[in-house]
């Protein structure tokens, strides 16, 4: 009984203490969750980092009214803008094709001075494909 409830402890730490994808993966929050959202995910490792982006930015993806009050951080990948409304075929070639290996991100969790932004400003995610091939694909698509 005592190895028992030492492997249960056990676990049960190492699932809470481990676990580096932020929980949160709601699609839309408020300015300020974003802003946390961001730099937890900022803080993560390549793999982690992409793998919270599709989980909130593309599975998750839902349009919203504005009147709602909540926003999420602005989506480009190669240079294309992903809007709420972006069409099937390229968010399912975003969410099934795209691995961590085949992307380059960056992620602008504060506001600059360069940039003039006409809503809220809530992050830039910026996901560059890396590799020739998916890229001319995502190209054909768009």
């Amino acid at each position: 009984m005592k190895k028992f409830l030492t492997i249960l402890g056990f676990l049960t730490i190492s699932i809470f203490s481990f676990g580096q994808v932020p929980t949160d993966q709601t699609y839309k929050m408020t300015r300020q969750d974003n802003f946390d959202w961001l730099k937890k995910v900022n803080a993560l490792d390549n793999k982690s980092q992409f793998e919270s982006i599709r989980q909130r930015l593309l599975i998750n993806r839902k349009a919203t009214t504005i009147d709602q009050n909540l926003d999420s951080p602005i989506f480009i990948v190669d240079g294309i803008l992903i809007t709420d409304t972006v069409n099937l075929k390229t968010q399912n070639f975003l969410i099934n094709k795209l691995t961590f290996e085949n992307t380059y991100i960056v992620i602008l969790e504060q506001q600059t001075e360069e940039f003039i932004w006409c809503k809220p400003f809530t992050g830039v995610i910026a996901m560059r494909i890396t590799d020739n091939k998916m890229r001319k694909e995502f190209k054909k698509i768009k």
